[in-house]
């Protein structure tokens, strides 16, 4: 049977929200909350990867990035190197309404070096390996840090999303956009 960890990725530094998003609450939870509620019941365990060792309590296990300036590439790339799982889990912490079918239908279908939605970077499951940890070192190394970049570099699989699951899938980056969520506060 494969072993699956799951990530929350928050080490970004919210720039474009003007706070820190892992604290905005959204239904009663806080992002981070919301996201890491979201993985526990598929994943062995769950991590929040962040840039550098929290300013404040969480329950999670924490990986820091290696690799400093480099995004959240540098949060994956730490990940592998940290978790001791044949599969991981990765979402943002920015993307409160992603649903429990969602990440379930990119467990049922995991196969090769990564499964990820059509036209969306986010949530996807890549393999723990060395190829992987491989093609993910010569992009920093060679200054790329696009995620999209690096699941195209292992050939992960793209599965269709419907019309109505696509809203689904938003990431939360402006204030803006944090107050057009029902229940946001």
């Amino acid at each position: 049977m494969k072993s699956i960890s799951g990530v929350v990725l928050a080490g970004g530094l919210s720039s474009r929200m003007q706070q820190d998003k892992r604290f905005l609450e959204y239904n009663g939870k806080t992002f981070l909350d919301t996201a890491s509620s979201l993985l526990h019941p598929y994943c062995d365990n769950v991590f929040l990867s962040l840039a550098s060792p929290p300013a404040f309590n969480t329950t999670l296990k924490v990986i820091a990035d290696e690799f400093q300036n480099a995004g959240a590439i540098s949060g994956i790339l730490s990940c592998l190197n940290g978790i001791e799982s044949d599969y991981i889990l990765f979402i943002p912490v920015d993307m409160p309404l992603l649903k429990r079918h969602l990440i379930e239908n990119l467990i049922v279908n995991i196969r090769g070096n990564g499964i990820k939605y059509e036209d969306y970077v986010f949530p996807f499951i890549i393999k723990n390996n060395v190829s992987v940890k491989i093609i993910l070192q010569d992009l920093i190394k060679n200054n790329q840090f696009s995620i999209k970049n690096f699941l195209s570099a292992i050939d992960s699989l793209k599965l269709l999303i419907n019309e109505e699951d696509k809203k689904y899938l938003e990431n939360i980056n402006y204030y803006e956009q944090f107050l057009g969520l029902t229940n946001a506060k």
